[in-house]
C-alpha cells in the first residue's frame, strides 16, 4: 500500500498552472483559462458563419465571435474585474451560446443569445465544462456540488447527477464530457491525483518536488467511461487516459459522428498516443505512434480525425484518416492547438502561437489556403 502523504492536498493543471486547494470532494475543472495571452479556444457555429472564442486582448479573457473570413470581430461578454468569461458552447440551432463565468476557484454557468445579450445564470457554484445535446435540450456539464456529470435545460430548473460514485470516486476529479450524436449517452474522464512519499506502480507521476527532506510525488490515475443519458449502466472502458493534452480546453473522449467508435487518448504504454474503441468498450484500435499526440476532434463525416502532435518537435495540428492512416501535417512552424472542424468538413480553425501571442488561424483540410483570422492584441 501506498503511503499517502495528505488527502488535504488537490493538484489541478489549468493552463500550464500549478493550484493547490484545500481537500474535499472531487472537483470538475474546466475553468477560465488563465494567462491567454491572446486569442484562443476556437469553436465553429453550427451554421459555419462564425467562430466563437476565448481572448485577453481586453485585459482579461472574454468571449467573441468572428466571421469565419476573420471579419467582424465582435465581443460577447464583459466581466467584472478579476473575473473571465470562457468554454464558449454554441446550441445546435446556433441560436445561444453557453459559457463559463468567474474565478478559476469558482465558476458559474450562464447561457447568451449568440449577439451577447440576455445573459443569464444556469448553474451556480463551482461548474464548468457546458456539452449541449445534440437536440438542444440538455447541456451536460461538470459539477462540484455532485462531484461528477450533470444535467439541465438550457431553460434551467432540475439538476440531475448521471455520473456514479462508484466511477468517479470520492476524490476523484471529473472532466470532459461529450455526448454522443444520438443524446443517449455521454462520455467523460476522470483523473485522481494523490500525494505519495513513493513512486506510483500504477497511474503516472506528473509532477514531484521534494519538501523538507522529503520526496513527495503527485500521482495521476486517469480513466473513461460511458454511462446512459439517465444515469444508468454506467462502464469504464479505458485507464490511464489523457485529457488536458496541448490545450487548456478538454479534449476528452470524442464520439464519432455516426456513434461507433470513440477517440481519446492514452498514455497507458508510454507517451500520449490516440485510440478509437467501440462504445461497448470492445475492439480498442491505436491509431498514433510517434510523438505524444493530443486533442482528437472527428471530421463531420466521420472518415477523419484532426489532432496535435509534437512529433517534429513544436506542437502542430495533423489530419488522419479514421483508421490512423494517411497522417497529414497540415501546419508549419510555431505552436498549435485547440483544432475545430467547419460543418462541410473542409477548413480547420485552431490557435497559433508564432511569436508571443496566440492568434486564430483556418486552413484546408489537405494543409493549403491558410488564413489568419485574428490579430491576437
Amino acid at each position: 500500500m501506498k503511503n499517502t502523504v495528505s488527502r488535504q492536498i488537490v493538484m489541478g493543471l489549468l493552463a500550464g498552472s500549478l493550484i493547490v486547494q484545500p481537500g474535499g470532494a472531487g472537483q470538475a475543472q474546466a475553468g477560465p483559462p488563465i494567462g491567454v495571452t491572446g486569442d484562443r479556444y476556437p469553436r465553429w457555429s453550427p451554421t459555419g458563419e462564425r467562430i466563437a472564442f476565448v481572448s485577453d486582448r481586453d485585459a482579461k479573457p472574454e468571449i467573441y465571435i468572428i466571421d469565419a473570413d476573420g471579419k467582424g470581430v465582435r465581443r460577447l461578454t464583459t466581466s467584472p474585474p478579476g473575473v473571465s468569461s470562457s468554454s464558449p458552447a454554441w446550441s445546435p440551432d446556433g441560436r445561444l451560446i453557453a459559457f463559463v463565468f468567474g474565478l478559476a476557484s469558482d465558476t458559474h454557468i450562464f447561457v447568451m443569445n449568440v449577439d451577447g445579450t440576455d445573459q443569464r445564470l444556469l448553474v451556480s457554484g463551482r461548474s464548468s465544462g457546458p456539452a449541449w445535446s445534440p437536440d438542444g435540450r440538455k447541456i451536460a456539464f461538470l459539477s462540484d456540488e455532485t462531484s461528477g456529470v450533470s444535467v439541465i435545460a438550457p431553460e434551467g430548473g432540475q439538476q440531475v447527477n448521471i455520473s456514479s460514485g462508484a466511477l468517479t470516486g470520492r476524490d476523484a476529479l471529473v472532466d470532459a464530457a461529450s455526448w454522443s450524436p444520438d443524446g443517449k449517452r455521454l462520455a467523460f474522464a476522470t483523473w485522481e491525483t494523490k500525494v505519495s512519499t513513493t513512486p506510483a506502480d500504477e497511474g503516472s507521476a506528473t509532477y514531484s518536488l521534494t519538501y523538507k527532506g522529503v520526496n513527495l510525488y503527485f500521482l495521476n490515475s486517469r480513466r473513461f467511461h460511458i454511462v446512459d443519458a439517465d444515469g444508468r449502466h454506467p462502464r469504464t472502458l479505458a485507464n490511464t487516459v489523457v485529457t488536458h493534452g496541448s490545450s487548456a480546453l478538454s479534449y476528452g473522449p470524442a464520439w464519432s459522428p455516426d456513434g461507433i467508435r470513440v477517440a481519446f487518448v492514452s498514455a497507458l504504454r508510454g507517451s500520449p498516443q490516440i485510440h478509437t474503441i467501440k462504445p461497448n468498450g470492445s475492439d480498442r484500435v491505436q491509431l498514433t505512434s510517434q510523438g505524444s499526440n493530443y486533442d482528437p476532434v472527428w471530421s463531420p463525416d466521420g472518415r477523419r480525425i484532426a489532432f496535435v502532435s509534437d512529433r517534429e518537435g513544436e506542437r502542430h495540428l495533423f489530419v488522419m484518416n479514421a483508421d490512423g492512416s494517411g497522417e497529414l501535417s497540415v501546419t508549419g512552424s510555431g505552436e498549435w492547438d485547440g483544432p475545430t472542424w467547419s460543418p462541410d468538413g473542409r477548413r480547420i480553425a485552431y490557435a497559433s502561437k508564432r511569436g508571443e501571442l496566440w492568434r486564430l488561424y483556418s486552413v484546408n483540410a489537405d494543409g493549403t489556403g491558410e488564413t489568419q483570422l485574428t490579430e491576437g492584441w
